[in-house]
Order: C-alpha cells, then structure tokens, then sequence
C-alpha cells in the first residue's frame, strides 16, 4: 500500500487545479493506497461554506466529503486556520503543527503539491 499525499496551499477560487487535484485524490482510493489531503495557507478555505454554482464552478464540496467517506484523512494547518479567524470549517478534520505536517510528508511515497 502506497501512501500519498495532497498537499494544497492554493485557495479553491478562480481556477480549477485544486478542484482538479480533489477529484485526482478521490480515483486514487480506487486503488490500494492511503491518500491524505493536507490543508495548509489558503487552502484552509476549502473548509469554509463554498457556494461554487454562482460563479459557474464546480462542486468540489463533494470531492472532500466523498475523500472523508472513504477513509481518506483530511489534514489542517492549525496556523494557517487560527490566521484566517471567521473561517469556520464544515467538516470533520485533524489539526496538526506545521511540525507534525512535515513529519507526515516525509513518510508519504508521493506528495502532489497544489
């Protein structure tokens, strides 16, 4: 079994590669693999309440809920949420140092950076 890692520090608005990079972590659990997604910076904003239909966007809520049904844990700066204050996150989520972060990241056989 792999380990692998979804490392997103870019916020969820105006592009489609964080959207992207959900729905690849998703088809990984198809296989036998351990997938984490790591929040961190202003990737921490895919916890907040997303309304991406107003602005034609996709659904990319349902990736991390699908992620978190299926086993996949979902990792959270807690630096990067404490600095962004009226965030309040909509799913059930592990908050690590930035120390227990990297430690994580080191024993992964492969991190995706977004």
């Amino acid at each position: 079994m792999k380990t692998i890692t979804t490392l997103i520090r870019s916020a969820p608005f105006n592009n489609i590669v964080v959207g992207e990079g959900l729905r690849m972590s998703v088809g990984l659990l198809l296989s036998d693999n351990k997938v984490r997604v790591v929040l961190m910076e202003d990737g921490v904003y895919l916890l907040g309440t997303l309304q991406p239909e107003i602005v034609g966007a996709q659904d990319i809520n349902r990736h991390l809920q699908t992620l978190q049904d299926f086993g996949a844990e979902i990792i959270v700066d807690k630096k990067s949420i404490e600095a962004r204050k009226n965030l309040q996150p909509t799913l059930d989520t592990v908050l690590k140092s930035r120390e227990e972060i990297a430690t994580i990241l080191a024993d992964c056989q492969h991190v995706t950076v977004l």
